[in-house]
């Protein structure tokens, strides 16, 4: 039987959008907005959410 998790990714973005790292993982969507939100204020260009679905296979 598979078990699909859902977890929260934040990417630190250039000022234009563009993706540059992973900044965290997070299990909780409230974890993840107060994270963002932190990554934010440390003068990246921004950060960004994005919610992923994680398998069993996913994690092999």
């Amino acid at each position: 039987m598979e078990k699909t998790m859902k977890l929260w990714v934040i990417y630190l973005t250039t000022p234009y959008g563009k993706a540059t790292e992973i900044f965290g993982v997070f299990d909780s969507k409230d974890k993840a907005e107060r994270a963002r939100a932190n990554a934010s204020s440390r003068g990246h260009g921004g950060a960004r959410i994005v919610e992923r679905l994680l398998n069993s296979e996913t994690l092999r």
